[in-house]
């Protein structure tokens, strides 16, 4: 039974550890790397909670730990690569001082979550941690300096988008919850919408598909809660 009961709180250990290694390769250098050890932590993010319900193991004490685990994984991760990239690039130092934005907005979006936590939502409250985080960290992997004219006009686009994703993080935006409640298509169909939509963009445009989802799951959450 406590073996059961503690399976969440293993997965989200797994988070935690893998995003600090993902931390080890950005000061590495090896920023493709903590990419796809970011990815990792997507789908260990999705798997505590997903047998944390299965199991009926849901704790406070689980709840406040996943959270812990995103802060780093999602939070103080991507603020750090960003923030290494940056000087890779050699960016003025009013640059990586916005990169520290982040992790801080991160920080008090999850603290927020945590406070607001009660019971089954239709929507969250500004737009979640691990989506921000990736979206933030796949715009550097993208290699998107290949589009612009001049480094400098890069490190700003960047660093501009990361304070807006860090703006929209701590909004009062009501953004769908991606959660499913059972299968029916009325209780989900926002949801069954955004996955055609995305399944869609991959197919078409599957370099810019992260970005153009996040727009997309903005703009379909304006429309369903009509802000």
């Amino acid at each position: 039974m406590i073996i059961k009961r503690n399976i969440p709180n293993f997965i989200s250990i797994l988070n935690l550890v893998v995003g600090f290694m993902a931390i080890w390769f950005v000061a590495e250098g090896s920023f493709s790397e903590a990419f796809y050890l970011l990815c990792t932590c997507l789908i260990l993010d999705f798997l505590d909670g997903f047998f944390a319900r299965l199991l009926n193991a849901k704790t406070n004490f689980g709840a406040q730990f996943d959270s812990f685990a995103d802060l780093v994984s999602f939070g103080i991760l991507p603020g750090f690569f960003l923030m290494n990239y940056l000087h890779t690039l050699n960016a003025h130092f009013i640059f990586l001082i916005l990169s520290t934005i982040y992790p801080v907005t991160a920080a008090i979006r999850l603290v927020r979550f945590n406070l607001e936590q009660v019971g089954s939502k239709q929507y969250f409250t500004g737009i979640p941690t691990p989506i921000s985080a990736l979206l933030v960290m796949s715009l550097i992997h993208l290699n998107l300096e290949l589009y612009f004219e001049s480094a400098e006009l890069h490190v700003t686009a960047v660093s501009f988008l990361t304070v807006l994703v860090s703006l929209l993080m701590i909004s009062k935006l009501k953004i769908i919850n991606l959660k499913f409640q059972g299968f029916e298509y009325k209780a989900n169909k926002w949801r069954y919408l955004l996955i055609v939509l995305g399944a869609i963009t991959f197919t078409v445009m599957p370099s810019f598909a992260i970005a153009l989802i996040y727009i997309e799951l903005v703009l379909l959450s304006l429309l369903r809660f009509k802000i």
